[in-house]
């Protein structure tokens, strides 16, 4: 919960690296994106997550790689650019294909690729396709029995959920269909708070 300090002590670390051991800064720019993610300042994070993205590529490392796409992935879909996320989260899926699986941190990024390409969708109103998105990401979840993530993905899909039944009450006044819905909405939601 400190960010500013940790702002300050991932600045000062670049400092410090050597200037060829580009994994250590793409660490250090992903880090440096996270922490300014979570101050709000998101413009900064991206450039950040791009530093991180432009080190790996120079280290050679597609797991570094796949965190720029990801990170960025996810900003952009919050800051409304949906189809630049969306190709981002695509770019990350497309190298952690070629990534072993057998790496704990790369199923992770696995996960979390799907769930940031649903949440894309999502916010430019694709709830259908979130919704496909969210349970690829669910089953990858469940299969490698990561809570942490399954709670996420359920709360995702509780949210899109409910915004399928506003949507359809709202638009096309099916009250059934849309009681469906939140219903589903409010399962996935006590789910995840179970979790």
């Amino acid at each position: 919960g400190e960010i500013d300090d940790a702002i300050e002590i991932f600045e000062d670390s670049i400092e410090l690296v050597t200037t060829n051991d580009y994994s250590m800064l793409a660490t250090i720019e992903n880090n440096l994106g996270q922490a300014k993610r979570e101050k709000g300042l998101w413009d900064e994070a991206v450039k950040h997550f791009e530093g991180c993205w432009r080190y790996a590529k120079r280290a050679k490392s597609m797991e570094l790689k796949v965190s720029g796409f990801l990170n960025r992935g996810e900003l952009y879909s919050l800051q409304g650019n949906y189809e630049t996320a969306k190709e981002q989260c695509k770019k990350a899926l497309d190298l952690l294909s070629n990534l072993p699986l057998s790496d704990t941190n790369n199923i992770q990024r696995l996960i979390y690729a799907s769930m940031y390409l649903g949440m894309a969708f999502r916010h430019s109103g694709d709830y259908v396709q979130a919704e496909k998105e969210f349970s690829v990401a669910l089953k990858k979840a469940q299969d490698d029995q990561n809570q942490e993530a399954i709670g996420r993905i359920l709360q995702q899909l509780g949210i899109n959920a409910h915004l399928i039944g506003r949507k359809v009450r709202r638009e096309d006044g099916y009250l059934d269909e849309a009681c469906k819905q939140q219903l589903k909405a409010w399962q996935y939601l006590t789910e995840a708070l179970d979790i």
